[in-house]
């Protein structure tokens, strides 16, 4: 199984929320998707970067089908167009 996480950093919370949102409605229109995870961070310390996205897929090739599907696409060029700072991390449990 692969584990994709992905943490954004962005000043304005109301941005951070839609893209919340935006995040938790891939899950039920991509059924290979074995869990999908969003939260928004509570502490605000000074290391903490503003919301996690955790998706557990079952290989390599769902994590290809995720990263090109036609509904994922969208949030990535959302994301850039405003200026998110993110980071990801990929890994095989």
């Amino acid at each position: 199984m692969i584990r994709h996480i992905v943490f954004f950093k962005h000043p304005d919370i109301t941005k951070v929320d839609k893209l919340r949102e935006m995040l938790l409605a891939l899950e039920e229109k991509m059924d290979f998707v074995l869990d999908l995870e969003v939260g928004v961070d509570f502490l605000h310390s000074a290391r903490s970067f503003d919301l996690a996205l955790t998706v557990t897929l079952s290989d390599t090739a769902h994590l290809d089908t995720y990263a090109n599907h036609p509904e994922h696409l969208p949030i990535v060029e959302w994301v850039k167009a405003n200026g998110f700072e993110s980071k990801a991390v990929d890994y095989e449990l």
